[in-house]
């Protein structure tokens, strides 16, 4: 597997109407609607209307253009991580800011959460797999340095593990992405992303804090 595409590439660049944005663009739907085994470049280029030569100019491999479009679309999270591992506010705030962030990241671009959720639940030891596999254990593993983080900052009770805050809040989200569509026009509506994100926020501080810090 090629790993020349190291870097990534805000997502805001591929908003223009050049060869790289159209590439970009018609790679993610492709790749989010069929996954990666079954979207070719010859496909890729002629959904953008350009010969298959200019989508290799760009992109060496099929491969290189996957990892470039999940990386660049965990972007928007890594720019979060950054912001947050410099926050100076108390936990509550930061894990507040945190969950209501990564909850609206994940709204807005439903496209992406598609991309990855197939590569996940269709296992197979491929190169799609352990592409996603790698980018989305880097990311949890920045997460997880976050909460270690965070945790020196208040009295957390000492029986609360890292990784299961992380499932947690990760979880919440990917429920509340999943059911939002069926549950928001009936009598059992959700809440609206600001409430769900305030309560969980609210939830996990009550569970992990000990008595004398909340």
């Amino acid at each position: 597997m090629s790993s020349s595409i190291e870097t990534t590439i805000p997502i805001q660049a591929y908003d223009s109407d050049d060869s790289a944005g159209r590439i970009f663009r018609v790679a993610r739907k492709l790749f989010a609607e069929r996954g990666f085994a079954a979207v070719s470049m010859r496909d890729i280029a002629s959904h953008a209307d350009m010969s298959k030569a200019n989508v290799f100019h760009h992109f060496k491999t099929k491969a290189d253009l996957y990892k470039c479009v999940l990386t660049t679309c965990a972007s928007e999270f890594d720019e979060l991580l950054d912001q947050l591992e410099n926050d100076t506010r108390e936990m509550e705030n930061v894990l507040e800011h945190l969950i209501h962030s990564r909850l609206k990241i994940q709204l807005q671009d439903r496209e992406t959460g598609i991309l990855f959720l197939r590569a996940i639940l269709e296992y197979h030891d491929n190169m799609e797999y352990r592409i996603v596999s790698a980018i989305i254990r880097e990311r949890f593993q920045r997460f997880i340095r976050l909460l270690d983080h965070l945790r020196k900052t208040k009295a957390v009770k000492e029986s609360i593990d890292n990784r299961t805050l992380a499932l947690l809040i990760f979880g919440s989200h990917h429920i509340y992405w999943l059911m939002h569509p069926h549950l928001s026009h009936d009598s059992y509506c959700l809440p609206v992303p600001d409430d769900f994100s305030k309560q969980v926020a609210n939830i996990l501080i009550d569970g992990i804090m000990t008595k004398k810090n909340q």
